[in-house]
């Protein structure tokens, strides 16, 4: 496997494959990826596809073989100023051990937690004494700079 960064763009990554054809994946800053699919001495791509972060997941989690339907968490939904998106806490996430209320999330980004799904279980509208832990999805929902302030700052 092949890599170069794209300046203002995001990396490239390509790989010989036998025969001579060539797989080439663009990842861009944004989250979207690109595929392109290359015969040999061929300039020009035969054949393409491009992916948005969530569907590029779980492709590699696929050719990984570990792939596991989350279909919860690809849900994304933008009304006007308001989005709703779904958050998973890492075990290093600043949020991760740590109550709703300690973490100041809706003082410090202006986003509330409407719910927590722990598992198989899920907790609509948590307290703030709700204790996150790592694994946790986190329902969220904001303004876009609040959901972008909340991705920074505590994930």
């Amino acid at each position: 496997m092949n890599e170069a960064f794209l300046p203002g763009i995001g990396k490239k990554f390509w790989m010989d494959l036998p025969g001579g054809d060539k797989l080439t994946v663009i990842q861009h800053n944004t989250g979207r990826y690109e595929l392109y699919f290359f015969k040999p001495g061929e300039e020009f791509p035969a054949a393409g596809l491009a992916l948005s972060e969530y569907e590029a997941k779980d492709l590699g989690s696929v050719l990984f073989g570990r792939f596991e339907h989350r279909v919860v968490e690809t849900m994304d939904v933008v009304m006007k100023d308001l989005v709703i998106e779904w958050a998973k806490v890492e075990a290093a996430s600043v949020l991760a051990g740590k109550s709703i209320k300690e973490n100041e999330i809706r003082k410090k980004t202006g986003v509330s937690i409407v719910a927590i799904i722990r598992g198989d279980a899920g907790t609509p509208s948590p307290s703030p004494d709700e204790v996150i832990k790592p694994g946790d999805l986190l329902l969220l929902i904001g303004n876009k700079e609040q959901i972008e302030a909340f991705k920074a700052q505590m994930m």
